[in-house]
Formats: C-alpha cells, sequence, structure tokens
C-alpha cells in the first residue's frame, strides 16, 4: 500500500517504468506474486491524471486500463473496478480538451452498462461528481450537468440497482456554479 501511495505521487513516466519492471520480474519468475496488482494500475493511472499534461495524460490512462481489460483474462486480479475507472475519468475531466465532458460520459454511460454483470464497475459518488467536473468545464454545460445530477440521485434511490453514488454538497455546488457561469437566471 505504502508503495502505491508513492506511485501516485511520482512522475507518469517513473510510475509506469515501475509497472514495466513489475511485468519483467513476473516474466522472469513465472510468480504470479509478481504480477501487478489493481492498485498499482490505478496509481499509475492517477499519476497520469495529475501530471497536468492534458489529453497525452487522458489517453494514456485510459490506454492503461484498456490493458487490464485485455489482461484480466489471464489475470482476473486485474479486473478494472471503480477506482481505475475513476482514475481514467479524473484524468479526462483534468485534460481541458474539448472532447473531456462527452469521453467522460460515454466512460460513465458504459460503467453503467457493464455494472449488472460487474457490480465492481458500480459508479459512485466520486464518478459522477468526476464527470460533473468535466462538464463545468464547458460552455452550455449547466442543463447536461443539471441531468446527470438528476440521474445520480434517481439511481442512488432505486434501491434495486444498489449503487453508492449519493449526491452529496460537491455535487449539488458544481451544478450551481454551472449555473452561475451560464448567466442564465
Amino acid at each position: 500500500d505504502h508503495i502505491h501511495q508513492s506511485m501516485v505521487k511520482m512522475k507518469p513516466l517513473d510510475a509506469e517504468e515501475l509497472l514495466k519492471q513489475m511485468w519483467e520480474r513476473y516474466n522472469k519468475s513465472g510468480d504470479v506474486l509478481d504480477v501487478p496488482t489493481q492498485a498499482t494500475y490505478t496509481s499509475v493511472m492517477t499519476a497520469w491524471a495529475r501530471s497536468n499534461q492534458g489529453k497525452k495524460a487522458a489517453l494514456r490512462a485510459e490506454e492503461l486500463l484498456e490493458e487490464m481489460e485485455v489482461k484480466r483474462t489471464e489475470f482476473p486480479h486485474l479486473s478494472p473496478n471503480t477506482a481505475a475507472v475513476n482514475a481514467v475519468l479524473n484524468a479526462w475531466s483534468k485534460s481541458r480538451v474539448k472532447v473531456a465532458a462527452d469521453r467522460c460520459q460515454v466512460i460513465l454511460q458504459r460503467m453503467e452498462d457493464m455494472c449488472a454483470e460487474r457490480p465492481e464497475l458500480s459508479p459512485d459518488t466520486i464518478t459522477f461528481n468526476t464527470v460533473i467536473a468535466a462538464l463545468s468545464r464547458e460552455r452550455g454545460c449547466e442543463r447536461r450537468a443539471e441531468a446527470l445530477l438528476d440521474r445520480m440521485d434517481r439511481l442512488y434511490n432505486d434501491k434495486s440497482k444498489r449503487l453508492r453514488c449519493a449526491p452529496d454538497i460537491l455535487s449539488f455546488n458544481t451544478v450551481i456554479n454551472c449555473w452561475a457561469k451560464s448567466g442564465e437566471r
């Protein structure tokens, strides 16, 4: 766990180098205990999200998520979870590229579509807040942000879905700020 906390604070290429070394170690030893973990990948993706490298960071974080998805057939413990997807959403949200909010919404929809079969991919409050934050960085976002907040609330209150996505103060404040920036009454 200490290693993962350190990786998050590293430069993303340094964190990726450690990930690469872990795979090399596994390839030499064949010992499954040398395989990187879900937390390792999430830490590297988080390092990318925190790097302020815009689209490059978001694309690389998403590539790492896809790598996890591919490797999970051989290594089930590498199956992406909500925290891993949230790291990718965070990278997109912070990227400030025009397609960031749209990309975040596509990823969120994919999570929602998959969570019935794979509960470890259920969107949570952080997931929705990150997508709302991405929307808040776009002009004319207020209606989409409010619609997402409403969807978040509906999903949380739908007890058959059992999602941990309760709107919180950040959810509401971000949507309020969208409306304040819009100048609409």
